[in-house]
């Protein structure tokens, strides 16, 4: 099978991820912290991933984030997602299913 993918494209940017690696991550308006997310996530050489053996899916995207927030908590710092841009990213899922569920474009905040 295909690595699993995701691109977003829209006015004012684009971001396309596969796997756990982040392709492309262009915006019209950057912010302060593209760049590390860009760096965190760029795309590994000879990644791989469950599409056609879910024994190969890996923890690190996980293991990733979970590490982030406790340094967070650690040195009193901001997260790199946040619990509002992970409530964003529930939103976003949502409104994807809904869009296919009932073939419409589904507007988010």
């Amino acid at each position: 099978g295909l690595p699993k993918t995701i691109g977003i494209h829209g006015d004012k940017g684009t971001a396309v991820i596969e796997q756990d690696d982040i392709l492309k991550w262009d915006f019209l308006e950057p912010i302060a912290h593209d760049n590390d997310v860009k760096t965190r996530f760029a795309q590994k050489v000879g990644a791989s991933g469950g599409s056609s053996n879910p024994a190969a899916i890996s923890h690190q995207g996980h293991t990733r984030q979970l590490t982030d927030f406790v340094n967070a908590i650690k040195l009193g710092g901001k997260p790199l997602v946040d619990g509002k841009e992970g409530r964003r990213a529930v939103e976003l899922i949502q409104a994807i299913y809904a869009s296919n569920a009932t073939g419409k474009v589904i507007h988010i905040k």
